[in-house]
């Protein structure tokens, strides 16, 4: 009997040094794969600058007493002395201040977002707050004249996603008294008040609304999940700040069915629509991560794991939150946070379109890592490099601490209408591998391929066809592999200045 096979694609501007087991350490960033630094209150968001370094953002000092914290790091995971204080820039914002999100401007400048507490006489108030830092890391002035503000709304107000529209408005999404509440800045830091209304549209209830992650869409509306009490909810709002009815009922989709929804950080949308929402439900004593799929009209995709939704319990006694979520190479990057209750460890994860786990990558699927010590560590933010190496940060459990890992890409996802390329269909037979095993090609364009075998950190073993002419049409190629112990390898076939393909086969 025949088995099933499965299939990669690898894109031909991704080098051979960085071919190793996806999800494994990129042994290139800091000391093995991992940067840990006890200097703040840990990350909370990453963006990665167009020249490769990586801006970090939290908070600076401990319980009450922080401060806006921004810290830039070169590609190899070393701090930039170039930027601010050998690496560092702190804000004092306030008595105390935290960045929740960071995002970056088409001219390099940093915009953070979060929130600031004042105490007076005993009474503390808690506003949002914005800075806004020049590509060196000093403030920039233009910016409100001080380079940040607070925003006093009533209630406590607080925002949790920083966005940078195409015509440079900054949009802030977050809390405001209890309310799903979105504003919008100009450029200069004052509040534009054409957005709906007078700036900073919410949804008045008596019940507590909160907008956790948000997305622009190309058209210019905006995409923002959260929750509203222990429901999660997502609302699409047009341009103006309206809510767009074409979306779900009158521009809301409220899932009352999924119990015990305690947070939903993670959002993104894909190139057909559909949207992925990250997060976790607590419906019993321990959390539980989830994704959820909806179509661009708001309604599940029931293909989507049972019926649109994807449970992840790791185990009795452990528990699991889905903290972001990220797409690359056809494939979803989900970074959680799960472990023992006391005892929280970075898990990164990969999926199909389908919710199903992607078993070549790193272990089975996932890679669950520490930084060591006990205590948690939170993994919040996912940043998709332009190679397609995987950076996740967060926090550590001294001092909270800064922490941050580079993993290696997921294998791609096969899509033979992608790409003008001469090899159009392969397959090893049989899998795992015997002395008699072929390589069955399907040859588009006559040309030369170049065969060569792979172990999982990358090691070129063998090469079994260098540069050898291949007629158009259906052919089978004997392996002829060495001897080898037994595990996995990656057959890569690559064809002259176009694209390489994998094959995963099993000894």
């Amino acid at each position: 009997m025949k088995r099933t096979l499965h299939l990669f694609l690898l894109c031909c501007l991704l080098p051979l040094g960085v071919f190793g087991q996806p999800g494994s350490f990129d042994p290139d960033f800091g000391t093995n794969g991992r940067v840990a630094a006890n200097i703040g209150a840990g990350i909370s968001d990453m963006v990665l600058q167009p020249d490769g370094k990586i801006v970090a953002s939290g908070g600076y000092g401990v319980n009450v007493d922080t401060s806006f914290m921004i810290v830039r790091y070169l590609e190899d995971g070393t701090l930039d002395a170039e930027f601010g204080d050998n690496g560092r820039v702190i804000t004092q914002i306030g008595d105390s201040a935290a960045i929740n999100s960071i995002a970056l401007q088409p001219d390099g400048k940093i915009v953070a977002a979060g929130s600031s507490s004042i105490i007076i006489n005993g009474v503390t108030t808690i506003d949002v707050a914005v800075a806004r830092y020049n590509t060196d890391g000093s403030l920039d002035t233009t910016f409100n004249t001080t380079g940040f503000l607070t925003i006093p709304l009533e209630g406590t107000s607080n925002a949790n996603v920083v966005k940078i529209q195409q015509d440079g408005k900054i949009l802030l999404a977050g809390i405001r008294d209890s309310q799903f509440s979105i504003i919008r800045l100009f450029e200069d830091g004052t509040i534009d008040e054409s957005f709906n209304m007078n700036g900073y549209p919410h949804a008045n209830t008596n019940r507590r609304k909160e907008i956790t992650a948000m997305e622009l869409l190309p058209d210019g509306s905006i995409l923002a999940s959260g929750r509203i009490n222990n429901t999660m909810n997502v609302v699409k709002y047009t341009s103006t700040g309206l809510p767009d009815e074409s979306f779900g009922n009158a521009g809301w989709v409220s899932l009352a069915h999924i119990s015990g929804i305690t947070y939903m950080p993670g959002i993104v949308v894909l190139e057909n629509g559909d949207i992925i929402i990250a997060g976790g439900i607590m419906p019993s004593t321990k959390y539980i991560g989830i994704l959820v799929k909806l179509s661009a009209n708001g309604s599940l995709v029931e293909s989507f794991g049972e019926n649109g939704i994807l449970y992840n319990d790791v185990g009795a006694n452990l528990s699991c939150q889905a903290r972001e979520v990220a797409v690359s190479r056809g494939k979803l990057i989900v970074g959680y946070s799960s472990g023992l209750t006391s005892n929280y460890d970075f898990n990164v994860s990969a999926y199909d379109m389908n919710g199903v786990p992607d078993i070549t990558f790193a272990d089975n699927g996932s890679n669950i890592f520490t930084f060591g010590g006990l205590g948690h560590e939170y993994l919040c933010a996912i940043v998709i490099q332009p190679d397609d190496k995987i950076l996740v940060g967060g926090t550590g459990p001294v001092m909270m601490g800064f922490r941050m890992a580079r993993l290696m890409p997921v294998d791609a996802v096969a899509d033979t209408e992608s790409f003008d390329k001469t090899v159009n269909r392969f397959m090893v037979y049989p899998n795992p591998v015997t002395a008699n095993s072929v390589l069955m090609l399907d040859i588009k364009n006559s040309g030369p391929v170049t065969l060569q075998l792979y172990d999982v950190k990358g090691t070129l073993i063998s090469t079994i066809a260098q540069s050898k002419f291949f007629a158009a049409g259906k052919t089978e190629v004997p392996l002829q592999l060495p001897q080898l112990e037994k595990g996995v390898y990656f057959l890569n076939i690559r064809e002259a200045d176009k694209q390489s393909n994998v094959v995963k086969i099993v000894n």
